[in-house]
């Protein structure tokens, strides 16, 4: 019986560090999906052959860059979330089915996945992640609006009421970004 249980609860780890793996790769490759974004929305933008002033330009191409923000920032900050939440269960309930059933409490079943959260530096690293996700996915955003507002100093209600709402997404994403940026260590205080 103990032997089926344990054969269950490797396979279930084999599972979730394959997920793991994978949403990693996703998530990590959402960088670089962002910056190709970015760069193919600020260039169409920006660019129209001899344009010299924004009503020439495409500069409303500007108002697109808050929304690949706001998606692709959502979309980074859910597979991270989804990253620890993996990492916790198997730390906080698979472990210690698996320590139960072959009567190994006192022993560190996965030393990775605990390793990982004994690194020295690592507050300081997930500070400094913290600050390049926001200026990836919010600041970036916020600029455009910005850069926008300078160069269409007139604008109508709508395309006000529009950069207003993209402010607010920005800053509920920078909000998102803030309170889940460690979830790991919130958790072990509960």
């Amino acid at each position: 019986m103990n032997d089926k249980v344990i054969e269950v609860a490797l396979h279930e780890y084999d599972r979730l560090a394959a997920e793991c793996v994978a949403r990693i790769g996703y998530r990590d490759n959402l960088i670089y999906v962002t910056l190709a974004a970015y760069g193919a929305v600020i260039a169409y933008a920006l660019h129209n052959g001899e344009a010299t002033t924004p009503s020439e330009m495409s500069v409303f191409g500007l108002l697109v860059l808050p929304w690949v923000s706001l998606i692709l920032g959502w979309s980074y900050l859910s597979n991270d979330l989804k990253i620890s939440e993996i990492g916790n269960y198997m730390r906080r309930d698979l472990e210690p089915r698996m320590q139960s059933v072959i009567d190994a409490s006192n022993r560190t079943l996965f030393g990775y996945d605990h390793a990982h959260g004994l690194e020295r530096y690592r507050k300081t690293r997930k500070l400094i992640q913290l600050l390049i996700d926001e200026i990836t996915f919010v600041f970036s955003g916020v600029s455009a609006l910005i850069v926008f507002a300078i160069l269409v100093p007139e604008r109508s209600r709508g395309i006000n009421a529009l950069c207003w709402l993209e402010a607010t997404m920005l800053a509920g994403l920078f909000i998102a970004f803030l309170i889940h940026r460690n979830p790991e260590d919130r958790n072990d205080r509960s």
